[in-house]
């Protein structure tokens, strides 16, 4: 209990002291953040349309950094690899004999 109190004592000190404008980061426009980067930057942010899962009408847009969308790109090319894999041991050997 007194473990409890004192994170709990401890919290509130952080939260008291912490100024507001802390809790995010800055929002601002895709054009200001995108401002002096080429398209082909690491930087450079991207917004692509996605069609939402389950639903033929509702669209997500997702927003990322080039470097961004190639982590999910080489991260989904993984994924797709390593299953492909995992079902061709046993197809390709031969029958024993």
């Amino acid at each position: 209990m007194r473990k409890f109190l004192s994170l709990a004592v401890a919290a509130a000190a952080v939260m008291a002291v912490t100024p507001a404008h802390a809790a995010g980061p800055e929002k601002i426009s895709l054009e200001e953040a995108n401002q002096g980067l080429e398209r082909d930057h690491p930087d450079y942010i991207k917004c692509k349309t996605e069609r939402a899962k389950g639903s033929l009408a509702k669209r997500i847009e997702r927003c990322m950094t080039n470097r961004e969308w190639e982590e999910a790109r080489l991260k989904g090319r993984s994924g797709a690899r390593s299953i492909v894999d995992s079902t061709r041991q046993g197809f390709m050997e031969g029958p024993e004999g």
